[in-house]
Order: structure tokens, then sequence, then C-alpha cells
């Protein structure tokens, strides 16, 4: 199981107020391999107990309150089970970590500021909106197209009739 608090370290200097900067935690094979590190990690920056996680996911989770149990967090650490996505989300929320980086140890945008998130947001959601009308577009042509062949193929068996 992992400590509660790190000894020295790239941790020792944390405190509360110092937002955790995650690095990436990328593994072959599985990517969620290390989820139990990532969150040990995290939670040993702001020098949290298990116990004092859990206090903090329950205090997210609304309207029901309900939060993560100690034991539950002590299994995802120890890699001897993995959250769903209610947890994750919960996990990522209190440790101030993108789900991202706790599922797959991908930084992605984590540690950039606000705006910069904000432009990223932006412009990933203009590409999105662009490739769905793409597909959109494409599947009228593809329909267009297919209607096309079926007449095609109407007239042909038309002219394939005897006279």
């Amino acid at each position: 199981m992992t400590p509660d608090h790190t000894q020295g370290g790239a941790f020792s200097a944390a405190t509360e107020d110092t937002p955790f900067k995650p690095v990436a935690m990328l593994s072959p094979g599985q990517p969620e391999a290390r989820l139990g590190e990532r969150v040990a990690r995290a939670r040993a920056h702001y020098r949290l107990t298990v116990e004092a996680l859990s206090r903090l996911t329950k205090s997210i989770d609304r309207p029901e309150g309900r939060g993560i149990s100690p034991p539950s967090i002590a299994r995802y650490e120890a890699n001897a089970g993995q959250p769903g996505a209610r947890e994750l989300r919960l996990l990522a929320q209190a440790l101030s970590v993108p789900t991202d980086w706790l599922i797959y140890g991908d930084i992605g945008t984590a540690g950039k500021s606000d705006v910069e998130q904000q432009l990223i947001d932006l412009l990933r959601r203009f590409v999105a909106e662009q490739n769905a009308e793409n597909d959109f577009g494409k599947a009228q042509a593809d329909v267009v197209a297919s209607l096309r062949q079926d007449e095609w193929r109407r007239a042909l068996q038309e002219a394939r009739k005897p006279g």
C-alpha cells in the first residue's frame, strides 16, 4: 500500500496551496495500469491521507455527498481495483488533475493557464464541429451518389429490356 506522506523527494516542499503539476507517466500496455500510482502521487503532493482525500471527494460529490470511501481509494492506489466514471471524476476534481492524466498518464494541457485551456477547448470544439459537418456532408454525398447509382441501375435495367 502507498504511504500517506512522502519522505523527501519532489513533494517534500509542497503545500496545500501549491497547485499539483502532473508529469507524463505513460505506461506501455494498459494505460490505466499506473492509475493508483498517479492518484497516490497527487494525493501526496497535497499531503492528504487516504481518509482526507475521501472527505474531500465527499465534499465535492453534490448532491449525494457520498464521495469515495478510504478502502476504495486504498484499493485504487494498490492497483487492486479500478474506479468507475463517477469516481474518476471525483478524484480528478479533488486532486485538481485532468482525468486523462489519471487514466493515461498523459499531461495533455495540465498546468497551463486558464486562457490557454479555454483557447484549446474552443479550437477543439471548432474542429469537432467542422468534422461533424464534413462527416454530415460526406454522408449526404454518399446518399446522393447512392441514389444516382440506383437511378443508373434502373436506367440500365430499362435499357436491357427488349424493345
